[in-house]
């Protein structure tokens, strides 16, 4: 059963509130607000955090993730990649592919975000 049509709108509401909740917690835990501060999420768990985000960041409904909230967390995949770049060559080739996977999705999330921000600045102008 779709979730996205089994939902009255109360329920949809709902479930849009807790997926923006959700993505906020995702940035603050990757990407501390106080300049100088730590990450809250120690980086040797990002690459799990990043494999269970892509259904957020993909999710039925509006985009929850902002385009600057996009780059962040491509910034922070990069930080990830680079930070584990010696173990490169003998990462396992499904540890890459999640990897991928979640590059792409955060590329579809980035594009949505874009569109998103355009309709609403096209109908603030």
């Amino acid at each position: 059963r779709d979730l996205g049509t089994s939902l009255d709108a109360a329920g949809a509401e709902q479930l849009q509130r807790m997926r923006g909740e959700a993505a906020r917690l995702l940035v603050d835990l990757l990407h501390p607000r106080a300049s100088g501060a730590s990450p809250a999420a120690p980086r040797r768990f990002w690459r799990e955090l990043f494999a269970y985000a892509v259904p957020l960041i993909e999710g039925p409904g509006d985009a929850v993730f902002s385009s600057p909230d996009i780059y962040i967390l491509l910034q922070s995949l990069q930080d990830v990649e680079c930070s584990f770049k010696s173990d490169r060559n003998s990462q396992d080739p499904a540890d890459r592919a999640r990897v991928q996977a979640v590059r792409l999705a955060l590329a579809r999330g980035l594009s949505v975000a874009l569109q998103a921000e355009a309709r609403y600045h096209a109908v603030g102008a």
